[in-house]
């Protein structure tokens, strides 16, 4: 998805690169981590399998349904258009599993190694390789009928072949024993995404906006832009902190913040084009939970490392920026979501970015 302005152009060539550099230079430690737990086993196992079953379903891509016989009889007109919607709207549905799980993958692999749910990271990567797995099937079966009516499937077949190539580079770069920086991880799910969105043009079930996907991905990318800005406060109080191992909680602090954005834009770029299902809505909502959570980390560190005033209000005004930008972000997908499960799960998001924002403002006061 190509952004709309230039704004979020000038913030990916300008503010951002210190901050991503600080994301692969921190998560290259993966490669000397020690031996896999049966936990982190279990997870390669089930990682291996999926791909396994993404690629079996991407070679089948190459050819249409065979369809039963059909006249221009009435009845069968009438079963033609049926099946043609059925089969538009489980591929939009799998769609959206599949843009789900990614972004769950991307949460829940977020913190320490050692903390995360590996059981729940394969729930996730079973989801996004049977829902492909189903989603294949729907599609020669919709890319055959195209063909029967006189227009073309190939388009839509290459489209899904893109999305499994896509699934297949999420997986490889998920794999637990990874050496790979965490950054290719974001960028595989962001392929994901696009690829998603390109395959629900083809079916013409693309049901957002594409000016409300965009202005979701410039208010993603201000969030990270302004926590470039906070990553850079952090800094300069780790500068002048003599003692090395606050500085170092600093560092990793901002570090995990840094990150925690990027991850966020990486999530705004997986569940923009499904935008409208609750899950994706539920996978971005808990995506900024982690980004208010980092910056009150940074604030913490910060706070415990220096008494100067004038470098700690500097970096509660950059916090209270996130935030900020962070409660633009989430009140614009609320203006898109519906019923009541949503709106309920955006009011609990914004108290807990309010409460980050008012804990900002009254430690502050002290300093």
């Amino acid at each position: 998805m190509r952004s709309g302005a230039s704004g979020p152009e000038n913030f990916q060539v300008g503010s951002m690169p210190p901050a991503q550099q600080q994301i692969t230079s921190g998560q290259m430690h993966r490669g000397h981590m020690p031996p896999l737990t049966s936990a982190q086993q279990a997870l390669t196992g089930t990682i291996n399998s999926s791909m396994q079953a993404v690629q079996a379903a991407q070679a089948t891509l190459d050819d249409f349904d065979t369809l039963p016989p059909l006249g221009q009889d009435a009845a069968s007109k009438a079963w033609r258009k049926n099946k043609m919607d059925e089969s538009k709207h489980e591929i939009h549905s799998q769609v959206d599993a599949i843009t789900a799980g990614t972004a769950s993958v991307v949460n829940l692999t977020a913190g320490d190694p050692a903390e995360t749910d590996y059981t729940a990271v394969g729930c996730a990567v079973t989801t996004i390789s049977s829902n492909l797995t189903e989603m294949s099937r729907g599609v020669k079966l919709l890319a055959a009928l195209l063909e029967d009516e006189g227009g073309s499937g190939r388009p839509l077949l290459q489209a899904a072949k893109g999305l499994a190539g896509a699934v297949s580079e999420l997986l490889r770069s998920a794999q637990p024993a990874s050496a790979e920086p965490r950054q290719n991880l974001l960028q595989a799910a962001g392929n994901v995404g696009q690829a998603s969105g390109e395959l629900l043009q083809q079916i013409g079930e693309s049901d957002t906006d594409p000016h409300f996907q965009e202005v979701l991905m410039q208010l993603a990318k201000a969030v990270a832009s302004a926590a470039a800005a906070l990553v850079l406060k952090a800094k300069s109080v780790a500068q002048r902190t003599e003692d090395s191992g606050l500085q170092t909680q600093v560092i990793a602090a901002a570090t995990q913040c840094a990150l925690s954005t990027s991850q966020l834009v990486a999530c705004t770029k997986v569940v923009a084009p499904t935008i409208s299902s609750p899950v994706c809505q539920e996978q971005l909502v808990e995506a900024g939970r982690l980004v208010a959570k980092a910056v009150e980390g940074c604030v913490s560190a910060s706070q415990a490392a220096t008494e100067d005033g004038q470098l700690l209000r500097g970096v509660g005004a950059a916090a209270t920026a996130v935030t900020q930008a962070l409660n633009e972000l989430l009140q614009h997908v609320r203006a898109h979501a519906t019923g009541a499960g949503p709106a309920g799960r955006y009011d609990q998001a914004t108290d807990t970015i309010l409460t980050v924002t008012e804990n900002i403002f009254s430690s502050m006061g002290d300093a």
